[in-house]
């Protein structure tokens, strides 16, 4: 993810529309980009589509991993499955085909980072590592296991 941006009809129309099927079995790369006029949305490294998403703005919601947001800022319909690397860039990474990073590290325009895999600090708090100290609340019960992937 490349912007802070809301679900939006455009986003699901590209996602809706991707080439390759998911494979429940195996570790996903998904990366959503918005470069002020048009989304893009790739697996494993791999353009899927994309859609004019012109008029996008800043959510008032907050950011959810894993969760949908409800009009309370609270969230519901909670991912059954794993997310290991999650990165909210100030740059749009992606336009093209690319080869996805294992584990993602920061740079000057990383704007959030989490790493799902490594300690938290305290009960319930999962760590900012791009530097700008966005920590984050965990809700519900999440499980936080070592890395898993191959």
């Amino acid at each position: 993810h490349n912007t802070t941006i809301r679900s939006s009809s455009a986003a699901s129309d590209v996602y809706k529309r991707q080439r390759q099927p998911w494979n429940w079995s195996t570790w996903t790369h998904l990366a959503l980009t918005y470069d002020g006029k048009l989304l893009r949305f790739f697996v494993d490294g791999s353009l899927q589509g994309e859609a004019e998403g012109e008029g996008h703005r800043a959510s008032r919601h907050r950011l959810f991993v894993g969760g949908q947001p409800l009009r309370n800022n609270l969230p519901f319909e909670f991912l059954v499955g794993a997310v290991d690397e999650v990165r909210l860039s100030t740059v749009v990474r992606y336009t093209k085909d690319f080869k996805p990073q294992k584990t993602f590290m920061r740079d000057h325009a990383t704007l959030l980072l989490f790493h799902f895999d490594r300690e938290t600090v305290g009960e319930g708090v999962v760590l900012d590592d791009s530097g700008t100290h966005h920590h984050a609340a965990a809700y519900g019960q999440p499980v936080q296991a070592p890395e898993q992937r191959p």
